[in-house]
Formats: C-alpha cells, structure tokens, sequence
C-alpha cells in the first residue's frame, strides 16, 4: 500500500501522501482461492517463523488454509497456527463462493477497498493522529451550524471561517501571494479575519447598530473563531429564539464579507449602515422563507414507505433470519425455501463468525442462491425482517468492506443469469427462523437439507 507524489499533484495531495502515517497505509486482504497472498505478507496476519515451516503449509499462502472442497477456512489449521484472538479474525474473513473474487490487496478504511482521499483526512484529523485545535474540540460546533435556518451558502460560509479559510488579505499573503494585506476598511491594520469581522472600527459599528447590539470591542484578546464556536455552543438549537439570534449572526458575518468585497472589487465607500439595512432585510426575508417551509411540512401528508411487490416469475421464495447471542457472542443464520405452490424445498441453519448483522445474513443469502442454482432454480424472492440487511443487498454497498466479498458472489450469479430480489417483511414471519438460529448458536450447528421429493 505504497504511494509516492507525483510532480504534477496539487499541494494538498503531496501534503496527506507526506504524512507517512502507518494508519494511511493499513491494507487487508479480500480472499479468492489465497494461493496469491503469502503468508508473510506484512498485511497478513502475523504468525510465528516456525508456524510457517509446517508441513500442512506446502505453498507458504493462505491458499493452505482453506478447505477447497468446501469453500471454507481450515479451522483446525488455522487455530493450530495462530493465537486464539488472530485465529478468530482470519475465520471471520470472508472467503468467495463462486471464485469471482480474486485475491486483492485494498484499503482497510473503506467500504469498497478504494482510496479515499476524505476518508484519509479524516483519519489525519481524528484526535487519535493529531491533536485538534482549540477551536475544533467542540464537535457539537460543526453540528449545530447546519441547524440555523439560513441559506447553504451562508452557512458554508461561517463553516470556511471557523476553519480560518477564507481569502482574508492575511491568509492570501501566507499563501505566497505578494499583496498588500491592510484592512480595506479601517486602511491601518492588517487583515486577518479576527480583525476583519470583529476589531475593525467599521465592523463594530455593524455589530453596534444591529439588533443583535453586540458591543465586539470587548472581544480584543479572542479571535473570531473561538467568539464564534462559543456563541454557537452556547445556544441552545432546538430553542426558536436562540436560532433567530443565530439566524441573525450568520447573516451579519456574511453581509460584512459581501459589503467588503464590493469595497474591494468595485470600490464603493464603507457605509455601515447599509450593512445594517440589509442585514434586517435579509433577516425578514430567510425567516419568512423557511417559516412558510415549516408550515408546508406540517400541513403535508406523511409519506407513504416505497411499495416493495412481489411481483415476479418466482421459481422459489426464501426466508433468512439471523440471531446473535451477545453473551456469547456468536451468530446463526438460517435459510427456509418453499416454491409457490407452498411446497418445502430445502432448508440450512448454519453457526457464523461474520462481524456484522448483514454479513451474517449475505451468508445465508449466498448459500441459498448456491443451492437453487445447482438444482436448476434460477428466479429467487427473499424474504427478510433485517432492514440492514435489505438495505445492503439493494444498494449493492456495505458498511464493512469483508461483506462486499459476499456482495461480488450475488452480483457474479445475476450476471450469470440468476434472478434474485429481496423485500422488507414483518418480524412475525421469520420468527419461527430466528428461534432456530438462536439455538444455533449455543453450539456450533451446520445443517442442509434438500427436500428428496424434488431431487
């Protein structure tokens, strides 16, 4: 998982490839037939040198560690291998049924493998790789701002200058560009933003003359951002006049940043009191804008969820459920087919050691799929109670990246002309199946029965 910046890379990119930090290049594997993955490959699973002369291991790769004929990990191999906590994740990897996986080498942080350049600033950023600024600490801040009822734009506007990052004189010089940095307004001090929105003579006459009456020349020893985060904490966002005061605030902070790029691009003269002017109007027209938004929402019909239909040439219909027993933690799942004449065609309960609810559930799914295929079946309905589970096999996308392994074994049947589709039903109708899942997992339990009348 190595990357090295290139000349033509824009500076951002160069600076998070620099960081070099080892949580930007953590790998995993997605496991095919494992005669590609070595294993002594750093993003393997450690084991012990002599562990890795065994005889059982001929080609030294984790292809040694699968039961081939039945497409599963050689549990009494790899718990012979590795440490108890090691072994229990290697089993938990998922291994593909339909060898549409290849093995692959991909990014443990997200959902698809990919690089994300997001993702990866996230992580440069979370208070476990750097500590944040003081201004930053208060997550609650970047919540709340996307509460006040104020047009996008302006509230990405009091986002960008929270971060400091808006084209102020002071923050263009810093950036390399040769220009003069004086306010524009008072023509004495320098141009920061703290300056700019609160120090300025011309911008505590705003504050002054404004009905929020902020007197800012009490403020001298903070900058904008802490004032701002603390006027923002401190305001309670489910409370209609505490919004309205930080209705106005946004629109004053923004109308001082419109009113002096006007001074600066077209040369108008400073008026503070045409920001005070059109900051009320402002005010009156966003308030009774989103006002008349509200009471449309109130008045509008709730509505209806998505009909899911079961419309289909269905061959079979299949019902999945999952249990987890938390005491113990292990998971089942089982599987229940009958064709439409209601007839019972076959049946599986299996114990799991996927890490998540869907996971365990595309398990189940995939099995099922498997067995419908080798009998000649090839137009499936599923029936499930977990949402998450409908969720993830409609969009095609997991939270966890080991489920999309199980992901790419349906997609490779429906390219291979196998129907598949799955709806949303009540809890009442899997409960049956849940019960035996629970039992499942109070031993391990593997079970598949085909119903011989069909055969």
């Amino acid at each position: 998982m190595d990357c090295c910046p290139k000349p033509h890379y824009s500076w951002v990119w160069r600076n998070i490839i620099k960081q070099n930090h080892p949580i930007l290049r953590e790998g995993t594997w997605w496991v095919g037939d494992g005669y590609n993955i070595l294993l002594q490959h750093k993003d393997w699973y450690h084991c012990l040198s002599l562990n890795l002369h065994d005889q059982r291991l001929p080609t030294g790769t984790v292809g040694d560690l699968i039961d081939h004929n039945s497409v599963s990990w050689n549990h009494n191999l790899v718990r012979s291998l590795y440490p108890p906590p090691v072994a229990s994740q290697i089993l938990q990897t998922p291994i593909s049924r339909t060898k549409s996986v290849s093995d692959k080498l991909v990014w443990r942080h997200s959902y698809d493998g990919e690089y994300k350049v997001r993702i990866a600033y996230e992580l440069l950023n979370s208070e476990h790789l750097a500590p944040p600024q003081q201004v930053l600490r208060n997550q609650e801040v970047w919540y709340r701002i996307w509460k006040v009822k104020t047009p996008l734009k302006i509230n990405t506007f009091v986002w960008r200058l929270l971060h400091d990052s808006i084209p102020t004189f002071s923050n263009l010089k810093q950036r390399g560009i040769s220009i003069d940095s004086t306010c524009p307004f008072c023509n004495d001090h320098e141009e920061t933003s703290t300056h700019l929105f609160l120090l300025c003579p011309f911008s505590r006459a705003c504050w002054h003359g404004s009905s929020l009456g902020i007197h800012s020349s009490d403020f001298s020893n903070i900058s904008i951002q802490h004032w701002l985060s603390t006027v923002i904490t401190i305001h309670n966002y489910k409370d209609p006049g505490s919004m309205n005061y930080l209705q106005s605030l946004f629109i004053t902070l923004w109308t001082i940043w419109n009113h002096r790029n006007q001074v600066v691009h077209e040369g108008i003269s400073p008026n503070p009191m045409q920001v005070i002017l059109t900051v009320q109007t402002l005010s009156c027209r966003y308030g009774n804008a989103f006002s008349d938004q509200q009471n449309s929402n109130w008045f509008s019909s709730r509505p209806k969820p998505p009909t899911q239909s079961a419309a289909g040439p269905w061959q079979l219909i299949i019902k999945v459920a999952g249990f987890r027993n938390k005491k113990k933690n292990r998971r089942a799942y089982v599987y229940k087919a009958i064709n439409t004449q209601g007839d019972f065609m076959f049946f599986g309960v299996n114990s799991s050691l996927a890490r998540t609810a869907p996971g365990v559930l595309l398990e189940a799914v995939v099995e099922a799929c498997l067995i419908a295929k080798n009998h000649g079946l090839h137009h499936v309905l599923f029936l499930s109670d977990c949402r998450g589970l409908v969720k993830v096999f409609n969009s095609g996308r997991a939270s966890d990246g080991q489920d999309n392994v199980r992901l790419a074994d349906i997609n490779f049947l429906v390219l291979n002309g196998f129907l598949c589709k799955m709806i949303l039903v009540p809890h009442v109708l899997c409960k049956s199946l849940c019960n035996i899942a629970r039992q499942a997992t109070i031993m391990p339990l593997k079970l598949c029965w085909f119903n011989p009348a069909f055969l």
